[in-house]
């Protein structure tokens, strides 16, 4: 057993916290039938379910935050799994500014229905929610046995490198389209994209520091 006692308990919590983390991160599929519908209106109740589910997420957070650091257990761990829960903090935190920068100013509906008629942008979505599901799983395995959590940590790592891919593709087409639409759309759409990337990449940093607390486990 990876855990025990108290330990299982606030563990318990954590994976609830992630749990929150990936109903956030799921309200960004929603952009598909939005845009496809033009339903402007729809990206302002997304950002409003995303904000409402990470502020319940951050409030858990804190409560986890102060309960490991005030607590005698998790001694050995107590910082890594401190820098975990913020390093899930920032995935949902990219997401609400991914789907803020849409409705900070008025992007070109034109371009946000040329970008998500890309294949690329919906695998790219898509990878976003499974790297947080795999993040979701990673900890989950990690309670029992944190050896069988290493080959998840991989498919993270992968889906990171991936992403990184996609993104590239998807920058090069939305800059392709300078000629037609305004700047400040270009950049708000590429801002967006980058985003998202910092969702990727904060749920591979995630990963990295799991491996760390498996390493410290197994010491």
């Amino acid at each position: 057993m990876f855990f025990g006692g108290r330990e299982r308990q606030i563990y318990g919590s954590i994976e609830r916290y992630v749990s929150l983390v990936l109903e956030a991160v799921r309200e960004v599929q929603k952009l598909y039938d939005i845009v496809d519908t033009n339903d402007i209106s729809g990206v302002d109740l997304v950002y409003s379910e995303i904000d409402r589910k990470e502020t319940e997420a951050d409030e858990l957070r804190r409560m986890l935050s102060e309960e490991i650091s005030q607590g005698s257990f998790f001694s050995h761990l107590r910082e890594d799994l401190l820098n975990l829960l913020e390093e899930i903090d920032n995935i949902a935190d990219s997401a609400k500014d991914a789907v803020k920068t849409l409705i900070e100013a008025e992007v070109s509906w034109e371009l946000l229905r040329y970008l998500f008629s890309q294949p690329e942008m919906r695998e790219y979505i898509n990878i976003c929610v499974e790297i947080t599901v795999k993040l979701a799983e990673a900890i989950k395995v990690l309670k029992l046995s944190g050896l069988k959590a290493i080959p998840i940590l991989r498919e993270i790592e992968d889906l990171e490198e991936k992403a990184d891919e996609v993104k590239s593709i998807l920058t090069r087409k939305v800059l392709s389209q300078a000629g037609k639409f305004d700047l400040l759309s270009i950049l708000q759409v590429k801002e967006m994209l980058y985003l998202l990337d910092n969702l990727c990449d904060s749920a591979e940093d995630s990963s990295d520091k799991i491996l760390l607390i498996i390493a410290k486990g197994y010491s």
